[in-house]
């Protein structure tokens, strides 16, 4: 049985998700922190939205089609969500260490996507990463990984 729980942690990124599935906790989550760090700067750019369907595409296994469908269910989440802990916790107790490096990838992409680091997209980058126990020095291994790719491209 652990064996097969292992497998499916470090496979979770992969697994496709078609209209007739439920979509996978995992998810879901990882469709509402990225809602959040879109909205973080209170701007409503098409960049940092087609960056959460890229993501979502990316890290999910999805096509454009149903990665808009998880954006859509990852907006109903985030509207009715209380807080970020809800979203994070299962992420942070599903997730290895590198899907959890992942993760704060796809939110530094989402937030530099305007290429503007609004104030609230950074503590929220910080925030959930502390949520994730993510450490500081990751976090910021990963930011400056994506800034050197938004600068190379």
């Amino acid at each position: 049985m652990e064996a097969s729980w292992s497998i499916r942690l470090r496979e979770w990124f992969s697994v496709s998700v078609s209209e007739t599935d439920a979509v996978p906790d995992q998810h879901l989550a990882l469709a509402a922190l990225l809602v959040e760090m879109m909205r973080a700067d209170y701007r409503d750019q098409g960049s940092e939205r087609d960056t959460v369907i890229g993501m979502l595409a990316k890290c999910c296994g999805l096509g454009n089609g149903e990665a808009e469908a998880l954006l859509a269910r990852g907006e109903q989440a985030s509207n009715q969500s209380v807080s970020l802990f809800e979203h994070t916790r299962t992420l942070d107790v599903t997730l290895s260490e590198r899907e959890k490096f992942a993760v704060i990838e796809a939110l530094w992409e989402v937030a530099y996507a305007d290429n503007v680091l609004d104030g609230k997209e950074d503590y929220l980058a910080h925030r959930l990463a502390d949520l994730l126990h993510v450490r500081h020095s990751d976090l910021m291994r990963i930011k400056n990984q994506v800034l050197e790719r938004k600068q190379d491209g």
